[in-house]
């Protein structure tokens, strides 16, 4: 009874989407034609971007549908949910519906699902984001068409609000999967034979999320205090800026790629990260080492070389986290005094770049040492 009451739901589930998503479609397209029939005040990549017309957007609204069909029938229809042993919290589950691994949660912020069940969350929270954007902008063309104001939300702000939307649909879907997966194993009374070691214990989770927090919060006050103390990025010491010439939006694209690659680094560190014993290490160079390229004999290539180990990437990782929290810190205190003219003078570019190789070279063998003497203790 219970299993036919839920099929039930989730077949009122993709009739609703069917049918709701072109309504919403065709008051939008409607609207847009009232609003701006050149298309001059529509915000679609395809007028802004390529500079198509009518026949591409209506087009694409056709396509748009089909997927959208194809996302409701694989969340409702074809979905079948099996239990997941392999997820103790809820970042494992979710990592392993979509990835098949508990170590890849992370890559549930920007990476497609690797697994069919990730794409029943995936539809879920495509079909739910797509209503909601729907709604807004046809909100917005009524109140431009009855002039209740004459501008529309600016693209990029737009497309971060679709984003961050789609990220809270994404997750509720797979907190109700994990609760539901978590009375399941109740039920069988699952006990698990093999005890394994957590590295990513409770402490190490925090240390991780403050990681996950404090670059956004530092990144927001650098480049708001640069806006304020200088429109024309005439000061910026980025190199995309005074070697390449980008501007603002490039600079600020820039930085998201730098955050993703700088999430999958303390993933790596903070909850991927399994340590082992070292056994092939007489000292710290040795054992440093060995973590790092596999072998006690290179040392040196730590100077200037990336692991080759995934050990090596965890102590990165760390080591690229202070780094940019110690630099976005000195360069915030900068913008800051020069605002309020405590002094007149920027740190030289070359001095800067100089300055972060010993700050990120410190980090990275206080790592290290950390790690021998827990490999010495572990080694007794």
């Amino acid at each position: 009874m219970e299993k036919s009451n839920l099929s039930k739901k989730m077949k009122i589930s993709f009739w609703f989407f069917t049918i709701i998503l072109p309504i919403l479609a065709i008051a939008d397209v409607g609207l847009t034609y009232i609003g701006t029939p050149d298309l001059a005040g529509e915000a679609n990549p395809l007028i802004t971007v390529y500079g198509l017309g009518w026949p591409s957007l209506i087009m694409a609204q056709v396509i748009g549908y089909a997927i959208c069909l194809f996302f409701a029938y694989n969340t409702f229809i074809s979905h079948k949910r099996s239990v997941i042993f392999d997820g103790k919290g809820f970042r494992q589950y979710t990592s392993t519906l979509l990835y098949g691994s508990p170590d890849y949660f992370v890559l549930s912020w920007f990476m497609l699902p690797l697994k069919k069940n990730g794409w029943a969350c995936y539809g879920y929270a495509t079909l739910m984001t797509l209503i909601i954007a729907r709604v807004v902008v046809i909100f917005e063309w009524i109140e431009i068409i009855y002039d209740v104001r004459t501008f529309r939300i600016p693209g990029t702000q737009f497309y971060i609000g679709v984003y961050l939307i789609f990220l809270f649909f994404l997750y509720s879907w797979t907190y109700k999967e994990y609760r539901i997966n978590k009375k399941e194993l109740e039920k069988l009374d699952y006990k698990q034979s093999v005890v394994i070691k957590d590295e990513a214990s409770k402490k190490a989770q925090k240390v991780f999320w403050f990681f996950v927090l404090i670059y956004p919060v530092l990144s927001v006050a650098d480049h708001g205090l640069k806006y304020i103390g200088t429109l024309d990025l005439s000061m910026e010491v980025n190199p995309f800026v005074f070697v390449l010439r980008i501007g603002q939006s490039a600079l600020t694209v820039s930085n998201m790629l730098g955050y993703l690659i700088y999430l999958s680094l303390i993933n790596i560190t903070y909850i991927s990260y399994k340590r082992s014993v070292i056994f092939d290490c007489n000292g710290y160079k040795q054992f440093a080492s060995t973590l790092l390229y596999g072998s006690s004999e290179h040392f040196a290539l730590s100077l200037l070389m990336p692991p080759f180990k995934k050990s090596g990437w965890a102590a990165y990782g760390f080591a690229a986290a202070m780094t940019i929290i110690v630099i976005r810190s000195i360069v915030i205190f900068e913008q800051i005094g020069l605002m309020y003219d405590v002094y007149n003078f920027r740190m030289p570019n070359l001095l800067f770049y100089i300055i972060v190789y010993p700050v990120f070279m410190i980090f990275l063998n206080g790592w290290f040492y950390k790690e021998y003497r827990i490999n010495k203790k572990e080694l007794k």
